[in-house]
C-alpha cells in the first residue's frame, strides 16, 4: 500500500466536511447507529462522489489507471478499527441500504457505492426515496382553514413520543388527510399518505417498504398516513403494528363547518341549510365546493350525492319523485308529517344555537300494509330535498351475537355526512316486549333495538322506523322517539280522494264513480295497484279505462293478497259504460 494511505482516515473526514457539514454526518451516524468504522466507510464511499483526488487513490490502490470505486478490502487496509460485521446483512450500512454492492468475484473485493438517497441527505438535500414515489401522495394543508383540533392533539403525541405510531380512529379517510396534514404543518415536517400499499402475497415488498420508509424517518422525520388511519412517525413501533396511542376523531362543530362553508363564500342561508343537514368537515367542505364549481353542480346536489355509493351497496336508494298532494292524509297526520320537516330543517338553530339538548331527529310510522308510510318518507325526503335509503331490517337482523349491531353500524356511518333519510322497514323484525324476556336471545334482541334507537337519537338525518303493529314496540322504546305517526287504515272519503288521485292525467277514464270505488275496503297502495292493473287491461284492450277493467283488476289483487271481496265492495262497477 502507497505510504499516502497512512494517515488516510486523517485526511479522509476533512475532505469530506468541505463539502458535507460535519454536524449532519454525526446526525446520521446516531440515528442509523454506525461505529466509528462503519462511519468512516460510509464517508469514504461519499468522498470518491465528492473528490476526484479521493476517487484516483482508490483507484491506484486497486491497480486501476483512472478513478475507482472503494471496496472492503480498500477500507479494512486504511481504516482504523475495521470489523467484518460492518458488511453483514443485519448491519446498519446494508440493511438501511446506506451503501450498494457492485458486481465482484469476492465479497470483500466488490465496488461500494453510498446510496443516492444517503449522499443526496448529506449534501442538504432532502428528497424522497425514489423507489417510494409510485406509493405514496403528499399531504398538503389547506392555509384557508384553521387545523381541526384533533391536530393539534396529533402534533402534542409527537412532540411527547417522537418515535409513535398514533391511530386515528372514526374519521372518513378525507379527513383523517386533512388532520394528518395540518398536523404536519404545526410541527413542521412533510407528510405523505400510503396510497398503493404492497399487497399482502408479497411479503419481500412489504418488507423493503417498511425498511426504506422507517429509513425516511429516521432521515427527515417524515410521517406516513397508511390507509387504516394508522400515522407512523417512527421505526419500532411500526414494525410492531400496535399504536401507542389512540385519538378519536370527533365529528366538526357547526362552528367549524360554517365557518369552512363561509371560507367557501357559500351564502350565510344556504351554509345555515347545509350545517343543519349535512356532517362535514372543512376538508370535505372544500372538495365539494371544488367539484360543484367544476362541474356546474348546485353545492346541495353534491352534498348530496357524494356518499351514494357507499349507501348503495348497504340499502336500497327509493324514487323520492312525490309531493304533499300525492299523499292522502287526515289533517292529524299531515300535521306530524309538517312537524318532523320542520324539526329537520331548524335542528342546527334550535339545538346548537339555541342551546336546546338533543339533535336527532327520529320516528315511528306504525299501520297496516299500504297504508302510506314509505310514500310519507318519500314525500319527507323530497320535500327537505334529501335521498331516501330503505333498510330491511329483516335482512340486517343476524342470529349472531354483535352482527345486528354491527350491519345498523354499517349503514349509519355511511349515511353519517349525506343527510340520507333512512327508512328501516318491517321494524317487527327487530322489535318486542321488554316484560316478554325469556331466555338470551330475547336479551339480545333489546341490546339491538337499544342500539338502533341509540343511534337514531345520534344521526344527523332523519331516521324513520315502520311497522305494521302499532303496539309491537315496548312503551320506553316508543318514548326514546321524537315522533310516533299512526296511518289508519282509510276511510271512504280518504279512499275516494285517493281513487282520484290514482290515474295519471294522460290515462283515458270512462264514467269513473269514486262513491262507488270507495266501497272497497283496501287502503292506498292497494288502490294504486288496482288502477295500474285496470290501465293495463284497458291498453290490451284499446279501451279507455272503466269500471269494468276496475272489477276485473280488483279481483286479480285479492288474488294475490288472499283477500276475498265481498260483493257488495263491487257491486254497480261493472256498468253498461264501463
Amino acid at each position: 500500500m502507497d505510504d499516502r494511505w497512512a494517515d488516510f482516515a486523517t485526511w479522509l473526514r476533512p475532505q469530506v466536511y468541505e463539502h458535507v457539514p460535519a454536524a449532519r454526518v454525526a446526525t446520521v451516524a446516531a440515528a442509523f447507529g454506525l461505529s466509528p468504522f462503519e462511519t468512516d466507510l460510509l464517508l469514504l464511499c461519499a468522498a470518491v462522489e465528492l473528490d476526484t483526488g479521493a476517487a484516483e487513490l482508490c483507484g491506484e490502490a486497486r491497480g486501476s489507471a483512472g478513478p475507482s470505486l472503494p471496496t472492503f478490502d480498500l477500507a479494512r487496509a486504511v481504516l482504523p478499527a475495521p470489523h467484518w460485521s460492518a458488511i453483514g446483512a443485519q448491519g446498519p450500512l446494508r440493511h438501511w441500504e446506506l451503501i450498494e454492492f457492485g458486481a465482484g468475484d469476492t465479497l470483500a473485493g466488490r465496488p461500494l457505492r453510498i446510496s443516492a438517497r444517503i449522499l443526496l441527505h448529506l449534501l442538504g438535500v432532502d428528497q424522497l426515496e425514489e423507489r417510494l414515489l409510485p406509493l405514496l401522495t403528499v399531504l398538503r394543508p389547506d392555509p384557508a382553514v384553521p387545523p381541526p383540533a384533533t391536530a393539534r392533539r396529533l402534533a402534542a403525541c409527537w412532540a411527547g413520543t417522537p418515535d409513535s405510531l398514533v391511530q386515528l380512529r372514526g374519521a372518513a379517510e378525507e379527513e383523517t388527510r386533512a388532520i394528518v396534514a395540518a398536523a404536519c404543518a404545526i410541527v413542521g415536517v412533510e407528510g405523505y399518505a400510503l396510497t398503493a400499499p404492497p399487497a399482502p402475497e408479497f411479503p419481500a415488498q412489504r418488507y423493503t417498504f417498511a425498511r426504506l420508509w422507517e429509513r425516511e424517518a429516521l432521515l427527515s422525520g417524515r410521517v406516513l398516513l397508511a390507509p387504516d388511519g394508522l400515522v407512523a412517525t417512527g421505526v419500532a413501533d411500526w414494525q410492531r403494528g400496535r399504536p401507542g396511542a389512540v385519538l378519536d376523531v370527533p365529528a366538526p362543530s357547526p362552528d367549524e363547518q360554517r365557518t369552512a362553508w363561509r371560507s367557501a363564500l357559500v351564502d350565510s342561508q344556504l351554509t345555515d341549510r347545509l350545517v343543519s343537514t349535512f356532517t362535514l368537515t372543512p376538508a370535505m367542505i372544500r372538495t365539494v365546493t371544488e367539484q360543484a364549481a367544476a362541474t356546474g353542480e348546485q353545492v346541495w346536489q353534491v352534498c348530496v350525492v357524494r356518499n351514494r355509493p357507499q349507501l348503495d351497496g348497504l340499502a336500497q336508494r327509493v324514487p323520492t319523485a312525490v309531493t304533499w298532494d300525492d299523499l292522502v292524509l287526515a289533517p292529524a297526520q299531515q300535521r306530524s308529517l309538517r312537524a318532523i320537516a320542520r324539526h329537520v330543517r331548524q335542528r342546527s338553530r334550535v339545538h346548537h344555537g339555541w342551546g336546546f339538548p338533543g339533535y336527532g331527529v327520529s320516528a315511528l310510522f306504525t299501520g297496516s300494509s299500504g297504508t302510506g308510510k314509505t310514500m310519507a318518507a318519500a314525500v319527507l325526503a323530497n320535500e327537505l330535498g334529501l335521498d331516501l335509503y330503505r333498510i330491511d331490517l329483516s335482512g340486517v337482523v343476524s342470529r349472531y351475537v354483535g352482527e345486528t349491531e354491527k350491519n345498523l353500524g354499517r349503514v349509519f356511518d355511511a349515511a353519517e355526512t349525506s343527510g340520507a333519510v333512512l327508512l328501516f322497514d318491517e321494524a317487527d323484525a327487530l322489535f318486542g316486549r321488554r316484560g316478554e324476556v325469556r331466555d338470551s336471545h330475547d336479551r339480545y334482541a333489546n341490546i339491538e333495538v337499544s342500539y338502533l334507537l341509540q343511534r337514531m337519537e345520534t344521526y344527523t338525518g332523519l331516521a324513520v322506523l315502520t311497522s305494521n303493529l302499532p303496539d309491537g314496540m315496548d312503551e320506553a322504546f316508543r318514548r326514546r322517539l321524537r315522533f310516533v305517526v299512526r296511518f289508519p287504515f282509510p276511510d271512504a272519503a280518504l279512499r275516494a280522494e285517493i281513487w282520484r288521485r290514482a290515474f295519471p292525467p294522460g290515462t283515458p277514464t270512462t264514467a269513473l264513480d269514486l262513491d262507488l270505488l270507495a266501497n272497497l275496503q283496501v287502503a292506498g297502495g292497494g288502490i294504486r295497484n288496482i288502477a295500474l292493473g285496470a290501465a293495463m287491461l284497458a291498453a290490451e284492450a284499446g279501451e279507455s279505462v272503466g269500471m269494468r277493467h276496475l272489477r276485473d283488476a280488483a279481483l286479480d289483487e285479492s288474488i294475490k293478497d288472499e283477500r276475498p271481496i265481498v260483493a257488495a265492495e263491487i257491486r254497480g262497477w261493472a256498468t253498461e259504460n264501463g
